[in-house]
């Protein structure tokens, strides 16, 4: 089992006054509407990311966590669509409904990159190969931060030595294909960065990356945020990656948040049948394992599925109840689970 965080690894103390969450999901539905039916990527997720907290979102390819992230980002692609819920930002001027904003207006290219910013998984489909690495920051640095090219050229200089680029004023004139993965990822960091954003979305951003670069990029991800006092959403499937830097977890699948709590809770007590199942999945350092366990089946595709427990097909514990959808309910301060196994009477969450 991965090694259990303390609370307070990435902890970030906050001034008073700015106190309270700094983006509120409320009953957030993402929806794509095809041939074979009606497609519920993310079905009704609601949480709060605090100023300062690390939240890590876990589940296995296809349980919504990526889709979570380009909604957040208004980066859903037709024949995708924001279908309910609000997504309320304080930008420091009063709570911003941004899932109500025109993604390619005005406003929205404002919030995104300046509050909010993303990394992407794969930097070369995220980055022109035509445009050199400068190029496309102090592009970010125009819109977000002056007016002036060589002020912005000065700022992007300066997040490229930030996340550690070995010679940023070469680095500057080179191309993303000129540089090897780790450093893509450090340009893609620096770009995200740039905008001094107060949420940074990392969407499995080590994936790709080898064990000892994967480790330089979280450590790097970790002091940043440490030194900028952002918050992040992390996202990924390696448990181990998220007992690094996360201080809250939340387990989603089939679009669905089924266990939210502290880090070092969800390690110790996995309420939820799927959170512990991917415990167990999970190699532990200086355990002998013939065979590591696994989860029974697949991710069954979220097309006009019952409106049932998500997991029931897959799940060991399953019973009568579990033909209903439980809600998400508190079972201990700070740790809910979606799962009648919990419940002391049955709740349905139509």
């Amino acid at each position: 089992m991965p090694q259990t965080p303390t609370s307070s690894e990435l902890a970030v103390s906050v001034p008073p006054q700015q106190q309270g969450p700094l983006l509120s999901v409320r009953g957030l539905k993402t929806q794509f509407r095809l041939d074979e039916g009606l497609l519920r990527a993310v079905d009704g997720v609601s949480l709060e990311v605090q100023r300062g907290q690390t939240i890590g979102v876990i589940g296995e390819s296809g349980c919504g966590k990526s889709m979570l992230a380009r909604s957040l980002m208004g980066l859903v692609r037709p024949p995708g669509r924001v279908a309910g819920g609000e997504l309320l930002l304080d930008t420091g001027e009063g709570p911003v409904d941004i899932a109500k904003l025109d993604p390619t207006g005005a406003q929205m290219r404002r919030i995104r990159g300046r509050h909010i910013a993303m990394i992407f998984q794969e930097p070369m489909t995220s980055l022109s190969p035509v445009h050199t690495i400068g190029a496309q920051i102090a592009e970010l640095a125009l819109l977000h931060r002056t007016h002036d090219r060589a002020e912005a050229r000065t700022v992007t200089e300066d997040a490229l030595a930030r996340v550690g680029m070995p010679d940023p004023r070469r680095a500057y004139g080179q191309y993303p294909h000129e540089l090897s993965g780790g450093l893509r990822q450090r340009a893609m960091i620096a770009m995200a960065l740039t905008g001094q954003p107060e949420l940074l979305i990392a969407d499995e951003p080590t994936t790709a990356l080898d064990v000892t670069v994967q480790w330089q990029i979280l450590r790097l991800l970790a002091d940043l945020k440490s030194q900028l006092g952002m918050s992040m959403l992390y996202i990924t499937h390696d448990l181990g990656v998220t007992a690094q830097i996360a201080d809250t977890i939340a387990v989603m699948y089939l679009g669905r948040i089924v266990e939210f709590g502290r880090a070092v809770d969800i390690f110790e007590r996995p309420l939820h049948p799927y959170t512990r199942k991917l415990m167990q999945a999970a190699p532990a350092m200086g355990k002998r394992q013939a065979r590591l366990d696994v989860i029974r089946g697949t991710v069954p595709v979220p097309i006009n599925l019952p409106r049932e427990c998500p997991f029931r097909s897959r799940c060991d514990h399953a019973f009568e109840a579990c033909a209903q959808l439980p809600a998400l309910k508190e079972v201990e301060p700070g740790h809910t689970v979606r799962c009648f196994l919990h419940h002391q009477e049955v709740e349905r969450d139509d």
